[in-house]
């Protein structure tokens, strides 16, 4: 992916989408998913029919924006999802007593349908400007975002320095808007060279008190760090904890908002071991400028 970001498209970059993933019903998070979590990578989260982030769509610090998909995932549904080709014959979601036919389906759902829209959309906007690069692209689809819809029992979303109506941890910045991405596409003048500053480690042999809701927290002040707007955050985190769905992660920005890294959660079968690190990504920080103190609670 890499290799592909630096040298793809002559240089400007391939721009790569990934689906944010489906286990939000059951406590998943797109922050544990190390693709989702690398920085030259857009994860794309989901909505459904009413602009409502679906019940599965994986929330996350690294999730850009969302796209209209189905809100059961499933063979079987009772809601409508995204009508598309199917595998041909009973082998796909449908079969011959479909109205569509076995070779067409009405329910194609979950972010793997979600993240080939967003997909789309990209190359609308690289028809319209072939010239923006894989960071440009990043920068419109998040700044053109529209809100979404969360239910009382969703997140509600929270400040943003990339647009009025906030983040969203299931959604990003929101739901992806073609018209306005191609139409910015249009005349954007492209982002500039990529730089970066960065804490390098800042702690070592430092111990996180048992079932203590104050933790430890560890400060980088980024006074001389001369980026005027973020647009990703990576932090990769080291610990020989024996269960790392014990910890809880976040990082807090010199303007207060917070990138939720990880949250307590039980782990199927074995936890991902912290040993030799584990790196997160966030872009929830997109605008913000970087100089001041940046802290990780654990």
């Amino acid at each position: 992916v890499l290799q592909g970001a630096t040298q793809g498209r002559g240089g400007l970059g391939t721009v790569y989408l990934m689906a944010a993933g489906n286990g939000g019903a059951r406590g998943d998070d797109a922050n544990r998913d190390g693709y989702a979590n690398f920085r030259a990578v857009l994860a794309i989260g989901a909505v459904d029919d009413r602009n409502r982030p679906t019940s599965y769509t994986e929330p996350g610090s690294n999730v850009l924006v969302a796209a209209p998909s189905g809100n059961v995932v499933g063979r079987y549904q009772s809601t409508a999802g995204v009508v598309t080709t199917d595998i041909a014959g009973a082998r796909g979601y449908a079969d011959a007593s479909s109205l569509l036919g076995a070779d067409y389906t009405a329910f194609f759902a979950g972010t793997s349908a979600s993240t080939p829209m967003a997909s789309g959309v990209v190359a609308l906007m690289l028809e319209a400007n072939p010239r923006l690069s894989w960071r440009d692209v990043r920068w419109i689809l998040a700044a053109t975002a529209l809100p979404a819809s969360p239910t009382a029992t969703q997140s509600a979303a929270e400040a943003s320095a990339m647009n009025s109506h906030g983040f969203q941890p299931q959604v990003g910045f929101g739901r992806v808007n073609a018209s306005g991405a191609v139409n910015m596409a249009r005349g954007f003048a492209g982002l500039g060279a990529e730089r970066n500053c960065g804490s390098g480690s800042i702690a070592s042999g430092v111990s996180v008190p048992d079932n203590n809701s104050t933790g430890q927290t560890l400060r980088w002040n980024a006074a001389s760090c001369a980026l005027s707007a973020v647009e990703f955050i990576t932090v990769r985190v080291s610990s020989d904890h024996s269960y790392s769905g014990d910890l809880r992660i976040t990082l807090r920005s010199p303007s207060g908002r917070l990138s939720r890294l990880s949250v307590p959660h039980s782990c199927s079968g074995s936890c991902t071991s912290l040993a030799t690190g584990f790196t997160f990504g966030s872009v929830r920080h997109m605008g913000e400028g970087a100089a001041g103190e940046w802290a990780l609670l654990v």
